[in-house]
């Protein structure tokens, strides 16, 4: 009834979809590692700044960051 053979043995969701999934779920926990490793490095750098001034330079920059 047109299902794949991947699905007629495994239910809706073929080994190719958990793969996809996986990867995905992967992808995200890498992404959210390297963005807390992001925000401890500023951190790190706003309590270490010599003065006020530095201070507020890396809040400004901390602000405009994307990920």
């Amino acid at each position: 009834m047109g299902c794949t053979e991947d699905e007629d043995q495994h239910g809706p969701t073929s080994a190719r979809g958990v793969s996809t999934a996986m990867s995905s779920m992967i992808d995200r926990i890498r992404q959210r590692r390297l963005i807390n490793r992001q925000t401890r490095a500023i951190d790190r750098a706003w309590h270490s700044a010599p003065s006020r001034a530095m201070r507020d330079e890396i809040a400004i920059f901390a602000q405009r960051k994307t990920f």
